[in-house]
């Protein structure tokens, strides 16, 4: 998820509001409906982000099957807590 952010310019509230329906994985793209300038975009995606994204694709829909959660890509509180597990000294 950090890959998005830094190599597509997103902004946190943009990830976290991405769903899979915004992901064309087999065409290697996907699409961006951006926050502050309101132009929608659509960003190629490398060999390596697709291979990520499908592996997380599969464990979004394993957790997905065990509870009613939602189709987004990461939560926001997710993203944040997954930063501050990585960035804070242990």
């Amino acid at each position: 998820m950090i890959l998005l952010i830094f190599l597509h310019g997103l902004r946190v509230s943009e990830l976290a509001e991405l769903t899979w329906g915004q992901f064309a994985l087999d065409q290697g793209d996907f699409h961006v409906r951006r926050k502050k300038c309101g132009k929608d975009s659509t960003h190629p995606l490398s060999i390596k982000e697709i291979q990520v994204l499908r592996k997380l694709q599969r464990l979004s829909r394993l957790r997905e099957a065990q509870s009613k959660i939602q189709k987004r890509v990461v939560s926001l509180l997710g993203f944040w807590k997954w930063a501050y597990r990585t960035i804070s000294p242990e």
